[in-house]
């Protein structure tokens, strides 16, 4: 019988990942119990329809003598094969135990998805093998660039990242090139890996397809009116993609809060750069297509090749759970310069400011080698811009358009964290240091060191205690 006709028909109410029911032994149900060791382990049950109802079967002690020897010369591993009688009805079951490393079966290799079991090959299948040595893609040398092809700017990005985020020292940051690299596990053997090239290449497209980012904006499902396509250095790839974004693609709806104009986007910039770094750390680079931002006028959605850790769901996502990086070393870099956390806390994030701001949580779908991020647009008002003036004819002291353009009246520039530190500010004068912090994903320390360099700048000020007092902007 062929194998999807045949996966279809023994779908049963409580047939799963690593449960399954036949009605008679077949040679070929020998791919399942290679998938179970592939997967987490299973147990086959060989007497029950696809309903778990008891099906008669033949030459019983035949098959318990038979199994085991068939079961560890084609598939080299030992299995647990008994007959079991419940009810007066007796049948066989095959317990498989999950194995440290790849199984076959004449030369094809399976696992379980669902209630099915289907084979792993292609890329997936190169990746598996990796994983079950305890590697990853990224890990793998690429002896075809050096660290001199790499690309200065984003050297000095992740220095400046990691040091204002307290993640490195100044002492270890300033290192030379290859140093740094060692110490980030991104060279092997005198090799720059994988995770190396994306990550400091200034475009890395040229060794790997599809290592960038699309962003357009459609009227409908097929239609869009334009796009763009960012590259460059994965390191600083969202920073690009936020940019273009909410300069480009996110129409802010005006509203006004006292003598305060305020933009909604339609997805608060902490959410969205939390998504775009998921995807950017998640996605299965071997598939060469590029990530893919949809903006509509109600949502945005953000698609990424990749597929969720083994035996999870979507419903996984919003519960409390490990973090398992699709890319281990492209995480572990990025986790480094401060722009992620490291304990799976980049969902909870994410709805927290989403909920700060009236939105509804992220939403999650998969497909076959793809997962959706999905953003509605409908909420509170996110982000101001600047503030007007009482008399209505123009603004308080200039323009400050700290989400925007990172200056104020043109002449000061901020930093990211000055400016998502003011937008908090602005828009809450009795916010604490503990809530930015949290607020924005940044360490307590560094949301201080941005406060008072604010209020060095005399942007704003602080009247009253720290536990009664709130904020003032000056500027």
């Amino acid at each position: 019988m062929d194998k999807s006709l045949r996966a279809w028909y023994h779908v049963g109410d409580m047939e799963n990942q690593d449960y399954d029911w036949k009605r008679e032994w077949k040679d070929d149900q020998l791919d399942d119990l290679c998938a179970f060791a592939n997967t987490d382990g299973g147990t086959l049950e060989i007497g029950k329809d696809n309903r778990g109802q008891f099906f008669p079967l033949k030459n019983i002690p035949k098959l318990l003598e038979d199994l085991p020897n068939k079961i560890r010369q084609q598939l080299g591993i030992i299995a647990r094969v008994e007959s079991v009688t419940e009810d007066g009805n007796t049948f066989i079951r095959i317990q498989v135990k999950k194995y440290a490393y790849p199984i076959s079966y004449r030369g094809h290799y399976y696992k379980r998805s669902g209630s099915t079991t289907v084979e792993i090959t292609g890329h997936e299948l190169d990746e598996f093998i990796l994983r079950s040595q305890g590697r990853t893609w990224d890990a793998i040398p690429d002896p075809g660039v050096s660290v001199d092809d790499l690309s200065a700017a984003a050297f000095k990005a992740f220095r400046l990242k990691a040091v204002d985020s307290g993640r490195l020292t100044a002492e270890q940051a300033n290192v030379s090139n290859e140093l740094l690299l060692k110490n980030l596990k991104l060279i092997e053997n005198g090799q720059l890996t994988r995770a190396a090239i994306l990550l400091f290449h200034e475009d890395p497209s040229q060794y790997l397809m599809g290592a960038g980012i699309k962003i357009a904006y459609f009227t409908s499902k097929a239609d869009f009116l334009y796009q763009d396509e960012i590259n460059g250095a994965l390191i600083t790839l969202a920073d690009k993609v936020e940019d273009i974004a909410y300069t480009k693609y996110f129409k802010g709806i005006v509203s006004y809060k006292g003598f305060q104009r305020i933009e909604n986007f339609p997805v608060p910039r902490i959410a969205f750069r939390e998504a775009v770094l998921n995807a950017i750390i998640n996605k299965d680079y071997p598939s060469q297509s590029p990530i893919k931002i949809r903006v509509y006028d109600d949502r945005v959605e953000i698609y990424n090749c990749g597929r969720l850790p083994t035996g999870w769901t979507v419903d996984d996502l919003h519960s409390e759970h490990e973090s398992r990086p699709f890319n281990t070393f492209i995480a572990g870099t990025i986790f480094r310069s401060g722009q992620v956390e490291a304990w799976g806390r980049g969902i909870e994030k994410i709805n927290a400011s989403l909920a700060m701001f009236g939105k509804r949580n992220v939403e999650y779908s998969t497909g076959p080698g793809f997962v959706i991020t999905r953003f509605y647009a409908e909420g509170e008002p996110e982000g101001i811009t600047d503030r007007v003036a009482p008399n209505g004819n123009g603004t308080v002291n200039g323009t400050v358009s700290g989400t925007v353009s990172g200056t104020v009246n043109g002449t000061v520039k901020l930093t990211p964290t000055q400016k998502l530190i003011y937008d908090c500010v602005a828009r809450d004068a009795s916010i604490t240091a503990d809530n930015i912090a949290e607020a924005i994903g940044k360490s307590l320390r560094t949301v201080k060191r941005g406060i008072r360099e604010l209020q060095d700048l005399s942007i704003m000020k602080r009247e009253g205690s720290d536990k009664t007092g709130s904020w003032v902007v000056l500027k």
